[in-house]
């Protein structure tokens, strides 16, 4: 209720939210909405099995009511918020809302009921409430670069009539938003969504569809009674859902599309892969892990602060929360195949020290900085980690090689193909 509202937030539902990189599957009603919001952006996230109830996609007025405390309630209208000790409604507007870059996927026995979006028409607030008549939720509202595969060919878009997104509005109009976005005409190519695997093919169609990079927002337009601090207004994204380094506006989705494997009967180039077809063996480990000394992975990879190139610029400092990380670690042979054995070289650059565990150990002496040695049990997963960093020199250009590779040879080898290490593939 209205007097539960906290000043200078008296006016919208939210500010300043980013809803980036997610995975939403197996939702009845709308997979992405905003209910009074402003300075939103939904963007790059991948839906699956979405809105059966109605519609995939909504953007409506927020509630608002009091619920008891009028004078409370009335408190907050006269210090300018939205609202006060009045009826029930929804009224609340929403404004600069963007939804760029999304992948909304039903497959076939899978739909929303009536329609694609939900996109509501102006309404008349109540006297007194201090909303400006009529509110509206289409005001700078952009939608671009969406592929949406829901229901038949000619399902409709939930546009006319008294809908919002009328062909009077520059930002928002049907022949624009079937212009900008895929939507029923093309079938998005996903690993095996029915099995829980979300993420793009190689080589996947959604590389054809044309994605946009939404523009940065604006706060001159935000409530002035009472004066609301600003919000992060860039809208960069530079990381998909596993942390890959995004150039560009595409493609849509949370995953980037993994590059096409090349060569014959070659394993694809994954840490739990067979097949090792580089001499510097960190090309083929996973990427960066957030953790603590005791949790393995904390689940917050995404908050790693990585440079240019994905190498960890800093670290928090670790606390008695385990739940918080303060480590980042990565991982080779988790698939435990048989794997060379024996003394690897570590190069790398910067000032920390790194870590070694599970199969391999540090071999201290025959170590010096900058040049480890470590002894790997071929059979065996094992880890590197990275237990702190200094910012101004923090550890980068890592490299991994196995036993009798060293880069200071007059010429280093590629890594050796053995009977072992290929997969022959009849067909």
């Amino acid at each position: 209720g209205f007097e539960w509202m906290t000043s200078p937030w008296l006016h919208y539902e939210a500010y300043d939210i980013k809803v980036i990189n997610n995975l939403v599957h197996d939702t009845e009603g709308a997979g992405l909405g905003v209910n009074g919001g402003y300075n939103i952006l939904m963007g790059w996230n991948t839906l699956y099995r979405v809105g059966r109830r109605s519609h995939v996609l909504e953007i409506v007025p927020g509630s608002r009511s009091c619920d008891g405390n009028t004078v409370r309630c009335q408190a907050n209208n006269t210090a300018g918020g939205w609202g006060g000790a009045i009826p029930d409604g929804q009224y609340i507007p929403a404004r600069n809302v963007f939804i760029y870059n999304n992948i909304i996927y039903n497959p076939a026995g899978y739909q929303s009921q009536w329609q694609h979006f939900e996109i509501r028409g102006p309404v008349t607030p109540p006297s007194g409430s201090n909303v400006a008549s009529p509110a509206r939720v289409d005001v700078n509202l952009q939608i671009r670069g969406n592929i949406i595969w829901n229901g038949p060919t000619g399902h409709s878009l939930g546009l006319g009539g008294s809908t919002g997104c009328q062909p009077s509005n520059t930002t928002c109009n049907e022949t624009q938003i079937r212009a900008e976005n895929a939507i029923n005409t093309l079938e998005p190519q996903l690993v095996n969504p029915a099995a829980g695997d979300y993420r793009p093919r190689p080589g996947s169609n959604i590389a054809s569809v044309t994605s946009y990079l939404p523009g940065a927002f604006s706060w001159s337009d935000a409530p002035g009674t009472p004066v609301v601090p600003g919000g992060n207004l860039s809208n960069e994204v530079l990381r998909d859902y596993t942390n890959q380094a995004r150039t560009g506006a595409g493609p849509a989705g949370a995953w980037l599309i993994p590059t096409v494997a090349m060569g014959t009967n070659l394993e694809v180039v994954e840490d739990y892969a067979v097949a090792y077809p580089f001499a510097n063996f960190f090309k083929q480990s996973r990427a960066w892990i957030a953790g603590s000394a005791t949790v393995f992975d904390t689940q917050q990879s995404s908050s790693l602060q990585l440079d240019a190139n994905g190498w960890v610029r800093s670290l928090p400092a670790c606390t008695s929360n385990a739940s918080q990380f303060c480590m980042a670690r990565t991982v080779f042979n988790s698939g435990e195949r048989p794997y060379p054995g024996g003394q690897y070289l570590v190069i790398y650059e910067g000032q920390e020290v790194l870590t070694y565990s599970g199969g391999a150990s540090k071999v201290t002496a025959l170590s010096s900085a900058g040049r480890d040695v470590i002894e790997v049990n071929g059979n065996q997963i094992w880890i590197l980690t990275i237990e702190s960093t200094n910012a101004a020199n923090y550890i980068r250009n890592v490299r991994v090689y196995p036993p009798g590779i060293d880069p200071n040879a007059p010429a280093a080898p590629a890594a050796p193909l053995t009977a072992s290490s290929l997969r022959l593939r009849s067909g």
